[in-house]
């Protein structure tokens, strides 16, 4: 209670004293309600007091109520007022912006669980480069959305003087773009537009591996394959080929339970990523394993066993590598041709046939569709004859 600033008798409103004691009973709580104006609400406010029941007796209790009921009444007629005091603003929880390096660990987290070993490795290399970077730059503290495109430049600086071949560089700057963008995402936004948009990567050389065949140089070299009647090795190009399997794994340690009736399933752990291939069997490569009964060997045999037929124990990595360059030698084909070019030519020639590009980008296991531009881009080195015949 604030007690009255004067005496005058122009007290706002208010209700007198009224004692509640429970028939004199010392075993309960006596109160004493009184109505006071509310400064803050502006209306009667219900009060009580009880500082008296630490008195036993009841008479000596009741005479020490009656003793309070005359001074509240003389303060409210006095113009005594009620002025609660403020409840205190809650503090505002501190938020704490992101840490990049926590980002950066939840991202390989998430890319740990999406893909295969072989293809997490790059991304793991990635998330080890951007660590020793910010070491180095004592910025190991730094918030994500503190990591401007100036930092983003500086990184790129460094992965070029880490880095001289182009192809390696530019592989490394597109997982910082990548990275970054991840983070402009719903839902894990910190940032509007990556940092990293306007990285400016290093002009291509034009690679010399992984080559496509020609129209005439892929005839001629069946042509000599079936002459040798070297059907392990057709069907080992085969599947590259037709399917867009890689050589390695994903060919080399199939086996026999995979084959479906029109379909190979490529399964995590063999696939670039940890997601099922199922590729198409499309007719050549299917009458070519009806015609070598490979369906009717033990399910659990490789595909490719000892010696390039169905085993129990994978052939050796450069089983296939060796037969197919003994090949290119005799036909005169040497230096950038390589088992997986039949990988690139397999896919341009679907191009060339007209397939649908979706159903390309699913025959080649591609999560993304721009992920087929590598093979577009590579129709440039074949002439177009109805170009050719036509535009004149």
């Amino acid at each position: 209670m604030k007690p009255p600033k004067n005496t005058v008798s122009d007290a706002p409103p208010f209700r007198k004293c009224k004692l509640f004691h429970y028939d004199y009973n010392p075993e309960k709580t006596w109160l004493i309600e009184f109505y006071q104006w509310n400064t803050k609400t502006q209306s009667k406010h219900r009060r009580f007091f009880s500082r008296f029941n630490s008195i036993r007796d009841p008479k000596q209790r009741l005479k020490e109520a009656n003793r309070w009921i005359a001074f509240i009444d003389q303060q409210l007629e006095q113009g005594a007022v009620f002025e609660p005091e403020p409840i205190p603003e809650a503090p505002k929880p501190v938020v704490l912006a992101p840490m990049l390096l926590d980002d950066l660990k939840a991202y390989l987290i998430v890319k740990e669980s999406t893909l295969a070993e072989t293809a997490f490795k790059v991304y793991r290399n990635f998330g080890n480069k951007l660590k020793v970077f910010l070491i180095e730059k004592g910025i190991e503290q730094i918030a994500t959305k503190e990591f401007n495109p100036e930092c983003c430049d500086q990184y790129r600086q460094y992965i070029l003087k880490l880095h001289s071949h182009p192809t390696t560089r530019n592989k490394e700057l597109n997982q910082l773009k990548t990275f970054f963008l991840y983070f402009t995402k719903a839902g894990r936004r910190r940032f509007d537009i990556s940092p990293a948009a306007d990285v400016e990567l290093v002009p291509k050389q034009e690679s010399q591996i992984h080559e496509p065949y020609t129209d005439e140089q892929a005839t001629a070299i069946f042509e000599r394959i079936t002459s040798l009647e070297d059907y392990p090795l057709l069907l080992f190009i085969y599947f590259v080929h037709y399917c867009f399997a890689r050589p390695g794994q994903e060919v080399r340690l199939m086996k026999v339970r995979d084959l479906k009736e029109r379909s190979v399933t490529i399964r995590p752990g063999r696939s670039k990523t940890n997601i099922t291939k199922s590729p198409t069997l499309p007719k050549p490569l299917n009458d070519l394993i009806d015609d070598l009964k490979i369906r009717d060997c033990q399910l659990d045999f490789y595909v490719f066993g000892k010696n390039g037929k169905p085993g129990p124990e994978p052939v050796g990595k450069n089983y296939f590598y060796h037969r197919h360059k003994k090949i290119l030698n005799e036909l005169g084909l040497e230096g950038k041709y390589t088992v997986y070019g039949w990988k690139h030519t397999g896919n341009i020639k679907a191009i060339r046939l007209g397939i649908h590009p979706k159903k390309l980008q699913v025959q080649n296991g591609f999560t993304e569709y721009r992920t087929m531009e590598i093979y577009t881009r590579r129709l440039s080195a074949f002439a177009d004859d109805e170009i050719y015949e036509k535009f004149v």
